[in-house]
């Protein structure tokens, strides 16, 4: 017995409009703000990296900016080093590690103990980066990730760097927290207490 689905007369015009909407943005800084936060394991298949973890974040470009409401999306490794290798036997460093949670206002202490921030401290925070275009041809052995719903590999966006931004408080329009459209949690001191992280309580492993 076959399937019956109700389909909506503009769906395939609807699809290539989502498509032109998610569309990579141009190469540049970029002012966001942190709009959803969570951990998630680094690599899904395990191998080399199982057991640890990543932080996933939703940025939304601030109000102001060209591409004001726009989504970009990174990944932050839990942890320092990449694994040891014949060139870097102690691992190679990761310098968007520490980039990043400096940025959101993490102390050098926090940053080289391992002992970060919650979640709830980072959402909400505006930040500067520095954003990539990235082709197909630039990086072919990802550019299969990167495939439209007719099977074409399209450009993508990547982040080069992390670093707070420079904008006074209270001047970059409203803030976003996990809810993208809600309120930013209200502003607290950095926690130390190893309970209160979602990620490594013992720190990154090494």
């Amino acid at each position: 017995m076959s399937l019956t689905a109700q389909v909506a007369p503009n769906y395939q015009q609807a699809i290539k409009e989502q498509s032109q909407a998610n569309a990579a943005l141009p190469a540049g800084p970029y002012e966001v703000t942190v709009a959803k936060a969570e951990v998630v394991p680094f690599s899904k298949n395990g191998g080399n990296y199982a057991g640890k973890n990543a932080l996933s974040v939703q940025l939304r470009v601030a109000d102001g900016e060209e591409k004001a409401g726009r989504f970009i999306f990174g990944r932050i490794p839990l942890f320092s080093h990449w694994n040891p290798s014949a060139k870097y036997p102690d691992g190679y460093p990761i310098r968007e590690y520490g980039q990043f949670f400096k940025a959101v206002g993490a102390t050098q202490d926090q940053i080289n103990s391992g002992q970060l921030p919650g979640l709830d401290q980072i959402l909400g925070k505006r930040l500067a980066i520095k954003l990539k275009f990235i082709t197909p041809e630039d990086q072919p052995d990802r550019a299969e990730f990167h495939e439209n719903e007719d099977g074409d590999q399209m450009p993508w966006n990547e982040i080069g760097h992390w670093a707070a931004s420079a904008v006074k408080a209270g001047s970059s329009g409203p803030a976003v927290s996990a809810d993208v459209w809600g309120a930013a949690p209200a502003a607290a001191a950095p926690s130390t207490n190893p309970a209160d992280q979602p990620w490594n309580p013992a720190g990154p492993s090494l």
